[in-house]
């Protein structure tokens, strides 16, 4: 386990201050009227809003070591709500014919890496789960990715239906074609990059760099001691 340098220290703050900056000003500006985008400015502004909460998690925890994520792993995570903030702010869903795709792709290849990376994190530190061999869980990183991506696409058609808008989803075929299309070669890509990195590292070099042994210590007691009193009863 690696010790928490003073480095760290000063980078995780500058972090925690930075990320959620940008949407905070992109924020200020959609309320002030100069965003230029196709939707509502209370939309965009909100959206930024939430973003910027959201792009704190990572930082903090990784100031309380709780969750010691790779910097790699955290810029990557942060990028998405990025891409897809400034994208209301400037209009590109609707200025640019592919941006859809593309923003769904990328965003599919994200949330394959966090499915891959948690899979890792399960490889390593349990032995009641043997993922067994790479193929194994590169094919368990597809489907879980690829599904989680389906749901994300339903859960906006169905928001959008309830409500009565087309904040989220289009149409029909917008929904179909994000789940067909950008969600699936996501899920593709992000197989070829679990690969890439699984051939050059092992996946004790990839889990350790995490800090995470005194978290997993305390979830695998609690969890010893419920199959403990499961087989008691």
């Amino acid at each position: 386990m690696q010790e928490y340098s003073k480095k760290e220290r000063t980078t995780d703050i500058a972090c925690l201050i930075l990320f959620p900056l940008g949407f905070i000003i992109l924020a200020i500006l959609a309320i002030m009227g100069f965003s230029e985008g196709f939707f509502a400015e209370t939309y965009i502004s909100s959206t930024q809003i939430v973003s910027a909460i959201l792009v704190m998690i990572l930082p903090v925890l990784r100031l309380t070591k709780k969750f010691r994520s790779p910097y790699w792993f955290m810029f990557l995570v942060t990028s998405v709500p990025y891409l897809h903030a400034v994208s209301l702010f400037l209009g590109f869903y609707h200025s640019f014919a592919n941006w859809d795709f593309i923003s769904h792709t990328y965003s599919s290849i994200i949330v394959g890496l966090i499915v891959f990376i948690s899979l890792l994190i399960i490889q390593h530190y349990t032995v009641r789960i043997d993922l067994g061999s790479t193929a194994t869980i590169l094919f368990f990183t597809f489907i879980i990715a690829w599904g989680f991506g389906n749901i994300w696409e339903i859960t906006e058609w169905i928001i959008d239906n309830a409500f009565g808008n087309a904040l989220m989803s289009y149409s029909v075929m917008d929904t179909l074609g994000d789940l067909v299309i950008s969600d699936l070669t996501g899920a593709i890509l992000t197989d070829v990059l679990a690969g890439i990195i699984l051939s050059r590292y092992s996946i004790t070099q990839i889990v350790e760099e995490m800090n995470l042994d005194r978290f997993m210590d305390r979830i695998g007691k609690k969890w010893d001691k419920k199959c403990g009193n499961e087989s008691d009863d």
